[in-house]
C-alpha cells in the first residue's frame, strides 16, 4: 500500500513539473529604437541613395522550449510597426516625395507581422550565432504580401537579442509609384532594400 501510494505520488508530482514547464507562456522581447540601425537605400537616375529610420516598435515572442537548433526557443509571435515619417533622408525635397509616394496621411505606419520560423544555428559560430528563416506578412501603403525573411541573430551578455537582417523589395508589388523629381527626369529605382540592425530585450514582469 505504501509503495502504491509513494508511487503514485511521484507520478503525479513528475506529471506536474512537466505541466508546468510545457505550459510556460514564451518569453517576449520588445524591439528598441535605440541604438540600431534601420536604413532603406535604392538608386536612381541620378545616383544611389540611403534614408536611415529612426524609431521602430514591436515585440518578438520566443517559446521557453530550447533545443540544440534553436537555443532560446523558437519565434512564436511578433510584430515590427515602423512609422513612415520615421524615414529620414537627408534632403528635405526626398523626404517629401516618399512620404507621398508611401501615402503617409493614409497609411502611416508600416507592419511586419511573423507567421512562422525556423531557427537553426550558423555552423562554426558556436552556436552564439543563429539563423531565423522567417515568413509573415508585410504591410505597406495599404497592400498585404507574404515575404520571406531571414535573419541572423546572437543573444548578447546582457540577455538582449541582436537581429541583423535585409530584404529588398519591388514598389509596384505595393502599388507604389517610383518618387520622381525635376518633373520626372529623376527616378528612383524599381526597387529598395531595407537593412536592419537591431535589439529587443526581454521583458521582466
Amino acid at each position: 500500500m505504501t509503495r502504491t501510494l509513494l508511487g503514485t505520488f511521484t507520478t503525479v508530482l513528475a506529471l506536474g513539473l512537466l505541466v508546468a514547464w510545457t505550459g510556460r507562456p514564451p518569453v517576449t522581447y520588445t524591439f528598441q529604437s535605440t541604438p540600431n540601425s534601420m536604413s532603406v537605400e535604392g538608386g536612381s537616375t541620378v545616383h544611389d541613395w540611403s534614408c536611415p529610420i529612426k524609431s521602430l516598435g514591436g515585440n518578438l515572442k520566443l517559446d521557453t522550449t530550447a533545443t540544440a537548433e534553436a537555443p532560446l526557443g523558437a519565434p512564436s509571435r511578433g510584430q515590427v510597426e515602423v512609422p513612415v515619417d520615421a524615414i529620414q533622408c537627408d534632403n528635405g525635397t526626398m523626404n517629401e516625395k516618399l512620404r507621398e509616394a508611401l501615402q503617409i496621411n493614409a497609411y502611416p505606419e508600416v507592419y511586419f507581422t511573423l507567421k512562422e520560423a525556423q531557427v537553426s544555428p550558423l555552423p562554426d559560430s558556436g552556436k552564439a550565432w543563429f539563423t531565423i528563416d522567417a515568413t509573415g506578412e508585410l504591410l505597406l501603403s495599404g497592400e498585404r504580401r507574404q515575404i520571406e525573411l531571414p535573419v541572423k541573430g546572437k543573444q548578447l551578455a546582457n540577455g538582449d537579442l541582436r537581429l541583423v537582417g535585409s530584404h529588398t523589395l519591388r514598389l509596384s508589388d505595393y502599388g507604389i509609384e517610383r518618387p520622381s523629381a525635376m518633373f520626372g527626369a529623376i527616378k528612383t529605382s524599381k526597387e529598395v532594400t531595407v537593412n536592419f540592425d537591431v535589439t529587443a530585450t526581454p521583458n521582466t514582469n
